[in-house]
């Protein structure tokens, strides 16, 4: 029996049963003895099993947290890739004049635009819910491959900064600023965009040729301050 002392900071052992008395324990200690029966006669037939079939057990387990902490590395450094992307992204919602001439004057305009490198989207489609309203996507992949819209494009406007809006998100300069204003038309620009886009690159090229027309969804929201 090992107890200890608090006075004179000594353990004693006597010749009674094996008992450990813990120090924190006090006067009335732990009995193991029936743990270490129990363990004695146990370990031979469980530490077999942990060895064969614990393995078979737990190695799936390992396998999934690896695969989540991998999966997380790999989408930290997408994210990190396509981070590193500041393209220019405009939307734009204009009043027009006549439908026919503005269709006609902006596929001509688009076709043109998207025959060069770094114009990614060009298109435009009718609001179904406002009247004679044309709603404009484009994407360029830096402020310096805008393209301007023409004479004959800009002719077929009719709105005002109450009706008209262009919103542009990426890394946009004064010159791109300038070339885009109107004063038709209200503007804003941001240069922080809230989540990735995807670079055109050739690791990325699958995910651009989809083969048929994408699906982009743009909303505007109001949120608490």
């Amino acid at each position: 029996k090992l107890s200890y002392d608090k006075q004179s900071g000594r353990s004693s052992r006597a010749a009674v049963a094996p008992t450990m008395l813990l120090p924190w324990e006090g006067k009335s200690g732990l009995d193991v003895r029936p743990y270490d029966k129990l363990l004695n006669k146990a370990a031979p037939v469980v530490v077999p099993l942990l060895v064969g079939y614990g393995s078979k057990v737990f190695k799936p387990l390992y396998s999934l947290a690896d695969k989540v902490r991998n999966r997380k590395a790999d989408t930290e450094a997408r994210q990190a890739t396509s981070n590193a992307y500041k393209p220019c992204v405009i939307f734009s919602s204009r009043t027009i004049k006549d439908e026919a001439a503005y269709k006609s004057a902006f596929a001509e305009y688009a076709e043109g635009a998207m025959v060069r490198e770094g114009v990614r989207a060009c298109f435009s489609f009718m609001d179904r819910d406002k009247e004679m309203t044309a709603v404009q996507f484009a994407w360029y992949d830096s402020a310096s491959d805008l393209v301007p819209e023409p004479p004959a494009l800009k002719e077929c406007y009719c709105g005002t900064v109450a009706t008209d809006y262009t919103q542009t998100w990426g890394k946009w300069n004064a010159d791109f600023k300038a070339a885009l204003q109107t004063d038709m038309c209200k503007y804003s620009f941001v240069e922080e965009v809230r989540g990735f886009l995807k670079e055109p690159t050739e690791a990325n090229a699958k995910g651009f040729a989809t083969g048929e027309p994408p699906m982009i969804w743009i909303s505007k929201r109001d949120i608490l301050p």
